[in-house]
């Protein structure tokens, strides 16, 4: 059995013993499996372990509020980027427990919280949401992109519509996470290309989603191929900012 199954069966009989924990045991918390009143809640040790993200909107480059007139953000191809947590505590958890063991408890506090940052659009701006694709090495093992997943409570706010294959990765890329911050965007030069035709973005207002970004590198490079295809412009919303190291 090959890695790509192992991981993909591993995920498959986690999801499928909380199914069946649930109907025998109370509900537990999505960040640290104890005991809960209700689904989708977290206790209070958790709860208390979330870095809140003051700024409705930050700066992708420091994390500062926007505008941001030190890193000059808004003259970018990104205008702004929105997020509930830091990638600390209980929500680098929450985001590890998703995207490894496929965890849609933690999905959906991460989820929800994200589309409380969701400011409605006036119904004249056209706005569909876009998740950053999954490397196909990744999403082999997974089985699903995380980055998708959390785009639908996004979508769902905004009363519009996910272009879930709206990008796609042109190559492969080494892990983010593993590269010094300075490096990062020669990574993702040129990773990506429109998935579908540039009719889906045109004098449209993109909202970008995905789990985490620490330099907005990823989200930058994104941007810059969706502005090329017409988008009017691309704010990026994000569960987690983590500091750049």
């Amino acid at each position: 059995m090959d890695r790509v199954t192992r991981t993909r069966l591993r995920v498959a009989v986690r999801r499928l013993g909380r199914t069946l924990g649930g109907l025998l045991v109370p509900p537990v918390c999505s960040g640290c499996g104890g005991v809960v009143g209700r689904a989708d809640l977290l206790c209070e040790p958790c709860e208390a372990g979330l870095e809140r993200v003051a700024a409705r909107f930050t700066c992708e480059r420091c994390a500062g509020p926007v505008p941001c007139h030190g890193c000059g953000v808004t003259r970018g191809r990104l205008s702004r980027v929105g997020a509930p947590f830091y990638y600390r505590g209980t929500g680098g958890a929450l985001v590890r427990r998703l995207k490894l063991d496929g965890d849609y408890g933690a999905g959906g506090v991460l989820g929800r919280a994200l589309a409380r940052r969701v400011e409605r659009t006036p119904q004249r701006v056209r706005t569909v949401v876009v998740p950053v694709p999954l490397a196909r090495v990744r999403l082999a093992e997974r089985g699903f992109n995380q980055a998708a997943w959390l785009a639908r409570f996004v979508a769902d706010r905004l009363d519009t519509r996910v272009v879930e294959h709206g990008l796609r990765r042109t190559r492969e890329t080494l892990p983010q996470g593993s590269l010094l911050v300075t490096s990062r965007q020669q990574n993702v030069h040129a990773a990506f290309a429109p998935g579908v035709d540039s009719r889906h973005f045109r004098d449209r207002l993109v909202i970008l989603v995905d789990d985490v970004t620490t330099s907005g590198a990823t989200l930058r490079e994104c941007a810059h191929v969706l502005r090329g295809a017409g988008a009017s412009r691309v704010e990026a919303l994000v569960a987690c900012l983590a500091r750049p190291r």
